[in-house]
């Protein structure tokens, strides 16, 4: 018989707290976790007594709530990005809401930093058809989380390898946005 985590059994309470009290319905089930203004979707979670079971809670509850908090999800949706413009806009977008979140709510801050740990310490080592957007992904997510600058330099390399001379380029335009 497996054991069930109090927070996991905790996460009904949590969702009609959320419902009642800001409109925002939880969700919790797929792989992702994601927010369209009023429902915040959690990936499927370990309903076992997994270590890492309350930092993602924190973390995806976290971080959601700041894109539902701090993103216009209306103008948005207006928007008519293509994908590769709605990546690199949610790379940064995610990082801001992250931030603006944890100047209201310190606490916060060690959630993202732990959750970024998490999703992305040690992944950069896989090739991907898309080393400048792993490379930008990474670069912005290191603003918070530094440990993930050796995993950004292994993108760098595969960058410059690729394009030559376009990293300087783009954190020209980064510095400024910092």
């Amino acid at each position: 018989m497996t054991k069930t985590s109090p927070v996991l059994g905790c996460l009904p309470l949590l969702a009609d707290v959320l419902g009642r009290s800001y409109g925002v319905v939880v969700e919790i089930g797929g792989a992702n976790a994601y927010t369209d203004g009023r429902t915040i979707r959690l990936p499927s979670l370990p309903a076992t007594e997994d270590p890492d079971f309350l930092g993602l809670v924190r973390g995806y509850i976290d971080h959601e709530a700041a894109h539902i908090r701090h993103t216009d999800t209306e103008a948005m949706s207006r928007e008519l990005l293509s994908p590769l413009e709605k990546h690199v806009w949610n790379t940064f977008e995610d990082w801001r809401v992250e931030r603006e979140l944890a100047h209201l709510f310190p606490g916060c801050a060690a959630n993202f930093r732990w959750l970024i740990g998490k999703l992305f310490l040690g992944q950069a080592g896989q090739p991907t058809l898309f080393a400048v957007l792993d490379w930008l992904l990474y670069t912005v997510r290191s603003w918070s989380v530094g440990e993930l600058i050796p995993d950004r330099e292994i993108l760098a390399a595969r960058v410059n390898a690729l394009w030559p001379g376009l990293i300087p380029r783009i954190e020209a335009i980064l510095e400024a946005m910092i």
